[in-house]
């Protein structure tokens, strides 16, 4: 055991540092010695207690579909990841949205439980908080730097092989693309009734429109022949009152007679 050498890390690099990038690629690193033994720690906690996890019994075991050997990944280190998740069969109630946190963000630790991810002694996981803790806006080439750093200084520590780690990044990156294309197609097929119902209403609203406008034209119609038949009622009203007036107005000679009897 006191013999044997921890691989070389593929990551160290020979590059000269370019006295051009302000501040150095180290003031990016933004992980201490205590930070790295703080993590490796937490890493080795985890690993003893992985067994004493009780199993994602809420989720159904995956099947995994042989006809995309093409999807499949075969990381150094780590078990090899199947291709397609599938919910097993008869769980007709297992849904790949029960996955998402109520804000709609991924529960990725539902994934990898239900994708089966193996526990390693260093995951990536690890990796993504150190990029977590660069400035956004440091310069591509001190980002690439510190991590360098950053896994030089875990695996060495945990005498791993960096291959371990991105064997590990594969699996997780095959786990979440597969939650996603199968996120995708249970959307899919839960929404098709629902674009289906969408789709009769408009037709129904588009056939009742139809009678709407249908409906205000005859209305209109009637409320034009309403104003001509007032009208015309009016006139030969109006004449006829004239034929009364005229009928029943007295001459002058009736008038006079009236006035001397």
């Amino acid at each position: 055991m006191g013999s044997e050498q921890t691989p070389p890390s593929r990551f160290a690099s020979d590059l000269p540092v370019r006295p051009s990038i302000e501040p150095p690629a180290e003031d990016f690193a933004m992980i201490s010695l205590e930070s790295v033994e703080k993590m490796l720690g937490e890493a080795e906690g985890s690993a003893e207690i992985v067994d004493q996890q009780p199993p994602a019994s809420d989720l159904p075991p995956p099947i995994f579909d042989p006809t995309e050997p093409g999807r499949a990944v075969t990381p150094v280190a780590v078990t090899p990841a199947p291709s397609i998740l599938k919910p097993s069969a008869g769980a007709s109630r297992f849904r790949f949205a029960d996955m998402l946190h109520p804000d709609g963000t991924v529960d990725t630790e539902a994934v990898y439980r239900f994708g089966k991810v193996p526990e390693v002694k260093l995951s990536a996981e690890l990796i993504l908080q150190a990029l977590a803790n660069l400035p956004p806006d440091s310069p591509e080439l001190a980002r690439h730097a510190a991590i360098q750093i950053t896994v030089n200084s875990l695996t060495q520590a945990a005498g791993i092989p960096v291959e371990t780690v991105v064997g590990d990044a594969r699996v997780r990156h095959t786990r979440l693309a597969q939650f996603q294309e199968a996120l995708t197609a249970e959307w899919e097929r839960e929404n098709q009734p629902q674009r289906q119902t969408i789709v009769e209403l408009e037709e129904l609203i588009a056939a009742k429109q139809t009678e709407l406008e249908a409906a205000r034209i005859r209305l209109h119609e009637q409320e034009s022949k309403v104003v001509v038949t007032h009208r015309d009622c009016e006139a030969k009203i109006a004449a006829l009152q004239e034929v009364i007036d005229l009928m029943e107005a007295k001459t002058p000679e009736e008038d006079e007679a009236n006035l001397a009897g």
